[in-house]
C-alpha cells in the first residue's frame, strides 16, 4: 500500500513510482544553520561526530525533518524517498515492466478473473505482531473510504471476511477493473476483476507498491469509517486522518515497520537502524547499521561533497556538486519511464496533426532533455520509452516509423506550418491561420527549481520559431487545478513509457493518454479533445499519406486487446504496434525523452555487485535500488577483518 496528499512542492515531491500521485510536500529548504549546527564540515573527518569512512555504517540522506516526517501514508509529511527502507516491497519492478515476486509474498496464482496472493507467515512487524494479508485488506479498505468520501455510495461491510468493494489504489494502474476484494484467511488475498487482465497489470494491481500499513494501527480508522452512516460524517473522518500524524519516533515506541533493518535512534539531526532479529533475511546483512543524517537539499549536497553519503540512485554527472574519487558509478541504463509534453487538442491550432509536428520539430529536444536532466531524448515518438519500445516493437515496425529531428529544425517545422495554410508575415513574427488568428499557446509548469532550466530552453523554442507563448510557472496546487479543468495547451509531465500504462484511454493521469473516458462507451468524449477511432498510415511511417492511404483504428479496442489476457504475447505486441504507428503519425503528445536510471556508491569502503547484475535493475517502491541492495545483504563492507 502507497498513497498520498500533498501541495506544493518538488519535482521530487511529485514523483511516484507510476507517476500517478501527487505526493507530499516535506517542508522547504533548510540551511545547515538552521539545523543547530549538527552537521560538522571542514575536514572531511567526521559529520555528526561519525567517521566518515567507518565500513560498519551505510549513510544515506534523509531530506525531511525528522520532527515532522511521519508515517501514516494519507497524511501530508510522508518521507516518500526513504520509506521502502523501513517496510517491505511485494514486488520489483524492471525497466520493461517485469514483476519479480519477492519473499514477502509465498505464491501468486491468476486464475481467468481472479488473482489469489499468498503472504508468507514468516515476517513480522517490529513490535511482534505478525504481518499479514489483513494489513493490506485494511489499507485497501481505507483508501476505498477516502477516495469515495464524498459519496453515499455503499463501501461495503466491515467484516474481517467476505465480499467487499475494492479501491483501485493511487499507485497502482488505473482502468484495471478491480471489482471485488476477499481476505480468504489471514495471510490469503483473493482479488477479481470485471475481465481477466494481462499478468503485468494484475501483478502491478495485488503487488504493487510497500507493506506499509499496520492492520493493528489502523483498525480503528477502518472501524470508524464503515460506521460513518452518511457521506458527511466519511468525510470528516478522512480528513482526521489526513491530518493524523504517526511522528517517525512514536513509530519507533510503536514497532511500527517491517523491514529488516528497524528504527533505533530518532533525533533532529540523525536517524538511525539497526538490525531486526526477527527479520527473515537478518543473516544476510552486511551492513551493521544504517546512518540517516538529516539533510535537506544544500546540506545533501555538501555531505556528498564531503564523501560523507555512501549511495545513491542516481548518476553522478547530474549532481550539482563534485563527488570525490571513491564514489563511483556503479550501474547506469535506460529506465522505463521518461517526460513528455502534453498537449491538449481542445486548442484549434493543437488539434491540427501538422501543427503538432511543427511544434516538436521547433524544439531542441537534446538541449531541453539535457537541461531537465531528464534522460536522453526521443529518437522516436511512439509512446513508449526507449527500453519498451525494444521489447514491443519488432525491428520492421521500429525501423520504418518516421523519424522527427531531436535538434531544432525551423525549415522543416515551417514547411508543416505552410501545409496547412499558416503563414508567417507579419510585423510581430508570429505564425497566423488563414483567419489572421496567432498560433496563441498556454504553456504551464509547476514551480520547481529543477524545471526552471528546461522550461526556460522550452519558451525560447517556441517563441523564437514564431508561436505566440504564454508561460506560467504557478504553485502545485494551482497547476493541478489548471489540469483539472483543462485550462492549458501545453504541460511538460512524466510518462510511464510502457503500454500498460501510456497506451490507457481509460486513466485520467497524465502519465497515460489521459482521455478519462468509461471503457465501456462506444462514444465518450475524451478529455482534451483527442479521438478515439483515429486513421493511422497503411504504410509505416508514412507520414505524408491520404485520406486513401490510411486507415480508421479504435484505440478502446487496441487497449482492451493490450491490458486483456493473452495467451502470448504476439496479440499483445500487434496491438502496442498499432498505437505505436498512430502515436508516430497523430503526435496526441510529445515525447521528451527517456530518463537515465542508476546506482553510485562509496567502493573505498564497501564492496558492490558487478554493473551487470540485473538487481541494479530491480526497483522497489519510489525507484530506489539502493535501497533495496542494500535491505538484501548485497552491499558489503571491505574492511578485511569483517
Amino acid at each position: 500500500m502507497t498513497t498520498g496528499s500533498g501541495d506544493g512542492g518538488t519535482a521530487e515531491d511529485a514523483v511516484g513510482q507510476t507517476r500517478r500521485r501527487l505526493l507530499a510536500t516535506i517542508g522547504s529548504s533548510a540551511t545547515l544553520g538552521a539545523l543547530g549546527g549538527c552537521l560538522s564540515f571542514g575536514g572531511g573527518e567526521t559529520v555528526d561526530g561519525r567517521v566518515a569512512d567507518d565500513p560498519d555504517v551505510f549513510a544515506l540522506p534523509f531530506p525531511y525533518l525528522s520532527e515532522t516526517a511521519q508515517l501514516n501514508p494519507w497524511a501530508g509529511g510522508y518521507p516518500w524517498a526513504i520509506y521502502p527502507l523501513l517496510f517491505e516491497a511485494r514486488s520489483l519492478t524492471t525497466p520493461t515492466f517485469d514483476h519479480h515476486v519477492t519473499d514477502l509474498i509465498a505464491d501468486v496464482t491468476i486464475d481467468g478473473r481472479t488473482a489469489t496472493v499468498t503472504y508468507s507467515d514468516t515476517f513480522s512487524w517490529w513490535n511482534g505482531d505478525p504481518v499479514t494479508a489483513r494489513d493490506q485488506w485494511v489499507a485497501e479498505r481505507i483508501q476505498s473510504f477516502v477516495r469515495d468520501a464524498d459519496t453515499d455510495r455503499p463501501i461495503g461491510d466491515a467484516d474481517g471476511f467476505g465480499e467487499l468493494e475494492a479501491s483501485l489504489l493511487t499507485d497502482g494502474p488505473v482502468g484495471t477493473d478491480a471489482v471485488s476484494l476477499r481476505l480468504e484467511d489471514e495471510y490469503t488475498l483473493a482479488y477479481e476483476f470485471a475481465r481477466p487482465l494481462a499478468r503485468p497489470l494484475v501483478l502491478e494491481r495485488v503487488l504493487g507498491g510497500v507493506h506499509n500499513v499496520a492492520a493493528w494501527w489502523f483498525d480503528s480508522w477502518l472501524e470508524q469509517l464503515s460506521d460513518a452512516g452518511t457521506a458527511a460524517e466519511r468525510t470528516d473522518i478522512v480528513g482526521d486522518l489526513q491530518r493524523t500524524k504517526l511522528p517517525i519516533s512514536e513509530a519507533m515506541e510503536a514497532g511500527y515497520g517491517c523491514g529488516p533493518y528497524e528504527l533505533a535512534e530518532v533525533s533532529p539531526n540523525r536517524i538511525v537502524l539497526d538490525p531486526f532479529e526477527a527479520h527473515p533475511r537478518t543473516a544476510s546483512l552486511s551492513v551493521p547499521r544504517v546512518w540517516l543524517p538529516v539533510a535537506m537539499e544544500q546540506a545533501t549536497d555538501e555531505l556528498i561533497a564531503e564523501g560523507a553519503i555512501d549511495g545513491r540512485y542516481g548518476t553522478l554527472d547530474t549532481l550539482r556538486v563534485e563527488p570525490p574519487e571513491h564514489l563511483e558509478q556503479l550501474a547506469q541504463y535506460q529506465a522505463g519511464d521518461g517526460m513528455k509534453l502534453v498537449c491538449n487538442w481542445r486548442n484549434p491550432h493543437l488539434a491540427r496533426r501538422n501543427v503538432r509536428r511543427a511544434l516538436l520539430c521547433a524544439l531542441g529536444l537534446d538541449d531541453i532533455v539535457g537541461q531537465g536532466g531528464w534522460g536522453e531524448p526521443a529518437a522516436v515518438q511512439t509512446g513508449l520509452t526507449a527500453p519498451l519500445e525494444r521489447r514491443w516493437l519488432e525491428g520492421s515496425v521500429l525501423d520504418d516509423l518516421h523519424r522527427y529531428p531531436v535538434v531544432a529544425d525551423h525549415e522543416r517545422a515551417a514547411a508543416y506550418m505552410r501545409a496547412d495554410g499558416y503563414r508567417r508575415d507579419g510585423d510581430d513574427g508570429y505564425w497566423r491561420d488563414g483567419d489572421g488568428n496567432t498560433v496563441r499557446l498556454r504553456l504551464r509548469v509547476p514551480l520547481w527549481d529543477e524545471w526552471a532550466a528546461p522550461t526556460e530552453l522550452l519558451r525560447h523554442d517556441l517563441e523564437r520559431f514564431g508561436f505566440d507563448l504564454e508561460l506560467e510557472q504557478v504553485g502545485t496546487n494551482t497547476f493541478f487545478a489548471h489540469v483539472e479543468q483543462g485550462s492549458f495547451d501545453l504541460v511538460p509531465w512524466w510518462t510511464d513509457g510502457h503500454p500498460y500504462g501510456a497506451y490507457d484511454p481509460i486513466d485520467r493521469s497524465l502519465a497515460s493518454l489521459g482521455y478519462d473516458i468509461d471503457g465501456e462507451a462506444a462514444a465518450s468524449d475524451p478529455r482534451f479533445g483527442k479521438p478515439l477511432e483515429p486513421t493511422v498510415p497503411v504504410s509505416v511511417g508514412d507520414v505524408r499519406a491520404g485520406d486513401d492511404g490510411r486507415e480508421r483504428i479504435d484505440l478502446l479496442e487496441q487497449w482492451r486487446r493490450i491490458s486483456g489476457r493473452s495467451d502470448g504475447d504476439e496479440e499483445t505486441a500487434a496491438a502496442v504496434a498499432t498505437v505505436a504507428r498512430w502515436w508516430n503519425d497523430a503526435l496526441p503528445d510529445i515525447d521528451l525523452g527517456t530518463t537515465i536510471a542508476g546506482v553510485w556508491g562509496n567502493t573505498r569502503e564497501f564492496s558492490w555487485p558487478a554493473a551487470e547484475d540485473p538487481r541494479y535493475r530491480r526497483f522497489g517502491s519510489e525507484r530506489r535500488p539502493e535501497l533495496e541492495l542494500l535491505k538484501a545483504g548485497a552491499i558489503e563492507p571491505t574492511r578485511e577483518d569483517r
